[in-house]
């Protein structure tokens, strides 16, 4: 958006749904190519087996947490696109999400009043399940309510993404202020 291509892109015939996913595949593909390589070190410099029943669940975890990150990027989309200044807002929940929801420290660390906050932000399921699905001792029940309570969220963020990013759209469109940022 800040280079301007965002919205020429918009006034191309392309389903919105389609452009927001093409997005999201090339931003994830430098991505799997990094984790492929760490894999590849991993086996060769260290002799790490990487595939055991728990690589299928980190996985199925993976890419629902790669779907519930696809909602919410057409969330914010649709939001900048419709309002065309978001300003500070994005990087200010996102540092505020990945401190309430264990990226930089377990959730046990912070107070207790505090620790139900985590509860309630989408991603905390992403990184406590890749958590326990690492550890070998996790029951499968438990890795599978994270991936249950993940599919929930995905859907429901892709569902709204899509709903916002194609509303925020039209907004523009019919304003004129697609053109423009």
């Amino acid at each position: 958006m800040l280079m301007g291509t965002l919205e020429s892109i918009f006034l191309t015939p392309t389903r919105v749904t389609t452009i927001a996913i093409s997005y999201a595949i090339f931003g994830s593909l430098f991505g799997v190519i990094l984790i492929f390589l760490l894999f590849v070190v991993g086996f060769v410099c260290f002799g790490v087996m990487v595939f055991n029943n728990a690589t299928y669940y980190t996985l199925i975890i993976f890419i629902l947490s790669w779907l519930l990150m696809l909602g919410f990027g057409m969330i914010f989309m649709g939001l900048t696109v419709w309002i065309k200044n978001i300003g500070q807002l994005i990087p200010f929940i996102q540092n505020l999400t990945m401190f309430f929801c264990g990226v930089y420290f377990p959730i046990s660390v912070l107070p207790t009043y505090i620790q139900p906050i985590a509860e309630y932000i989408p991603f905390y399921y992403s990184i406590e399940g890749l958590r326990k699905s690492l550890v070998s001792t996790t029951p499968a029940e438990v890795i599978n309510n994270y991936i249950l309570k993940l599919l929930l969220l995905a859907v429901i963020a892709i569902i709204l993404g899509v709903y916002t990013l194609s509303k925020g759209v039209k907004k523009a469109k019919r304003d004129g202020s697609l053109s423009f940022y």
